[in-house]
């Protein structure tokens, strides 16, 4: 049996609005896994580590489907909504916080016992536990990992999205450069085999822990599913809150997103073509960390005039919307273990200028065009030319329509399943 642990998404979305990357990838893979993949179903279950104690209990498919989607569905409106309509989203996911919390907690109180009986009844020594998402939260996980796979006689793979905190600290806040370090150490010493989402990321990983002296683990790249499933049209049509042409960037506003240089590039195609010539930048994310520099000269400029528009609570219904309506893309990040809004882009039909940094060109391949993140020139062109160029943008997006093919979900799940059959099932 292979029982993925879901407790950091549960407690991601128990408490936060709306999913970032990570919790988007392990939805989609869970998702598929329990859907399409049904000649799969049997050989695997859900479970997590409780709080109260640590120990592992299982979760229902349909319980976790359940909190999954009532993230998703927290919001359906932008940043720009009506006061009434802000307040009235945030209310209704407070509520939706504050019920599963509450849920969570009962749950725990009344039925631990039982959960964690039912657990040791259904595990077998040598049954594989796999972690896909972001348990460097979880405190104590190395512990409560080496005392459950001491105490089941399990085995255990781990997803690691990108090692940016120690391979790129600059980028990163000092708190979460060492919570990382300390818990990659750590559990790495229980991992028996690692999942990454791209070759550069196994190739980083694997440079890491020969040169901490790590003992070596097999690192296996898993290619990631192509964008994310769409959730039900709401009862009115959606209305975009701007109705010119636009550029779209999507993620989070921190330094490592390198939206300073596409502020800088959108500063300069104003100055050389004139404001009324030069498309707003719609930045699609929450503002995040290491970015303070960045939002003062934004207000101190009007946002360049009003060319720069942040949306900040975005539904999956209307960041579809968004990536239909814009001109192209732009992803200009100096590191990535893949680089989810890439291939999202390619499958709007969409166009992305991006950065040649880490895994992005494996994302992109021969479908986007790329700039050092560093060279401001480089991004300039590139963009001023997509801009102004008649006919450039249509052609790139006819080459997108005749060569890409977006990947199944349901493959990335089979890919792991088959990796873990492969390398760590027992043969006896």
């Amino acid at each position: 049996m292979i029982w993925f642990e879901v407790d950091d998404v549960v407690r991601y979305f128990l408490t936060a609005r709306q999913p970032t990357g990570i919790q988007r990838v392990v939805s989609e893979i869970l998702a598929a896994g329990i859907g399409e993949a049904g000649e799969l179903r049997g050989r695997f279950a859900l479970c997590r580590f409780r709080a109260s104690n640590g120990r592992l209990e299982p979760i229902p498919a349909a319980e976790f489907a359940r909190i999954s989607a009532g993230a998703r569905r927290a919001l359906r409106t932008g940043s720009r909504a009506s006061a009434w309509q802000r307040a009235h989203a945030l209310l209704h996911h407070g509520v939706f916080v504050a019920a599963n919390v509450l849920r969570a907690r009962l749950r725990d109180l009344f039925a631990s016992r039982g959960r964690d009986r039912a657990f040791a009844r259904l595990v077998q020594p040598g049954d594989i536990l796999v972690s896909l998402g972001a348990t460097w939260g979880h405190r104590n996980f190395a512990e409560r990992l080496k005392e459950a796979k001491t105490r089941y006689g399990l085995r255990y793979a781990m997803m690691v999205h990108d090692i940016i905190p120690a391979s790129n600290p600059e980028l990163c806040s000092p708190a979460h450069v060492a919570n990382f370090t300390g818990w990659l150490a750590a559990t790495a010493r229980e991992t028996d085999l690692f999942f990454t989402p791209s070759k550069f990321s196994a190739a980083t990983l694997s440079a890491y822990s020969r040169a901490k002296g790590w003992p070596g683990k097999p690192v296996f790249p898993v290619r990631f599913g192509t964008g994310f499933r769409s959730q039900p049209a709401g009862p009115t049509p959606l209305r975009l809150e701007i109705t010119e042409p636009f550029v779209l960037k999507v993620s989070t506003i921190e330094i490592r997103k390198n939206h300073r240089l596409l502020v800088d590039v959108w500063r300069r195609l104003i100055e050389r073509h004139g404001k009324d010539a030069v498309p707003p930048l719609v930045l699609v994310g929450r503002v995040g960390w290491q970015v303070d520099d960045v939002m003062k000269d934004l207000a101190a400029s009007d946002y360049l005039g009003g060319k720069v528009i942040i949306f900040s609570s975005v539904s999956d219904e209307m960041l579809a919307a968004y990536y239909r309506a814009c001109l192209f893309t732009v992803f200009p990040s100096m590191a990535e273990g893949w680089g989810l809004p890439v291939e999202e882009s390619f499958a709007h039909g969409k166009y992305c200028i991006c950065s040649s940094a880490s895994s992005v060109p494996e994302v992109g391949g021969d479908f986007a065009d790329y700039f050092d993140p560093a060279d401001f020139g480089q991004a300039y062109d590139l963009i001023e030319r997509a801009i102004f160029e008649p006919g450039f943008v249509k052609s790139r997006e006819e080459r997108l329509r005749a060569g890409f093919k977006p990947e199944k979900w349901a493959d990335t799940f089979r890919s792991i399943v088959a990796i873990l059959d492969t390398e760590l099932a027992r043969k006896d």
